[in-house]
């Protein structure tokens, strides 16, 4: 059904959009039955309202008040709850370069690992579970490949950035940066293979030098923010998006200030 009529006007939406369908995508919240109990402890699932091992929330305070988390628990109840049908909405299709597919290399959340080797016309997948790795409950996120073939990736809940050995097939080693329960998440190597991540939850933006091991923090105009995705242009800026503001900010690391 159109999104309009399966999302409709009404207090409580802009904050659902912003935050669970913002992650989750348009057809999380109508595929399931949501009670005030179920969607309560959804919320403080996500808001970590019990103040467990990740001590933040993906929603933080800065993107859902009291208010707010009211409003969206009468509008989840209201437009999605326990009397309410099963539905959806059509999510666009994005057209796939098959060819492109054959080379990629995926990691995929929660506990089960998949590297797969990059070479040309080499397609063996490799299925690894983040315990035979060494990150017993972490969540790895964004592999990205070095001039030296080395993988690198994030690590969301364990708040370091791994190292992934090719020919021994192991990681390496693991680095935290300075910024406690940061939440690394998107994360890119640059032309000198220094990583660039984005810290989801410590709301900066971060360079790691792999020779001298060291962290090189930058914090965006708006704070506190929680940033997701970032890349770099030709001319050596790095673009990043702000997704609790919706804002898309620049760094030109050559003027920038730690």
């Amino acid at each position: 059904m159109p999104y309009d009529e399966l999302y409709p006007a009404g207090v409580g939406k802009a904050v659902v959009e912003r935050t669970c369908v913002a992650c989750h995508g348009p057809n999380f919240l109508p595929r399931r039955k949501w009670t005030e109990q179920s969607a309560n402890a959804a919320l403080d699932l996500m808001m970590n309202v019990s103040g467990g091992a990740r001590e933040r929330g993906m929603i933080t305070p800065a993107m859902m008040s009291p208010a707010d988390r009211q409003a969206a628990l009468a509008y989840i109840t209201s437009n999605f709850g326990a009397d309410k049908p099963v539905r959806s909405t059509k999510v666009q299709e994005y057209p796939l370069d098959e060819k492109v597919l054959g080379r990629a290399m995926t990691l995929r959340d929660l506990t089960t690992h998949f590297l797969q080797d990059l070479s040309a016309g080499a397609v063996e997948r490799k299925s690894l579970t983040s315990t035979a790795m060494g990150m017993s409950g972490s969540l790895g996120h964004t592999p990205v490949v070095d001039s030296n073939q080395n993988v690198w990736f994030t690590v969301i809940v364990g708040n370091k950035i791994g190292k992934w050995d090719r020919a021994a097939e192991k990681v390496v080693a693991l680095y935290e940066p300075p910024t406690k329960n940061s939440y690394p998440y998107g994360v890119f190597v640059d032309k000198n293979d220094k990583l660039w991540f984005a810290e989801f939850a410590g709301c900066n933006i971060t360079k790691f030098d792999p020779v001298s091991q060291d962290f090189t923090e930058y914090s965006p105009l708006t704070k506190p923010c929680q940033i997701r995705r970032l890349g770099m242009d030709s001319k050596g800026i790095v673009w990043f998006g702000i997704y609790s503001h919706g804002k898309l900010g620049k760094l030109d690391p050559s003027k920038a200030e730690r």
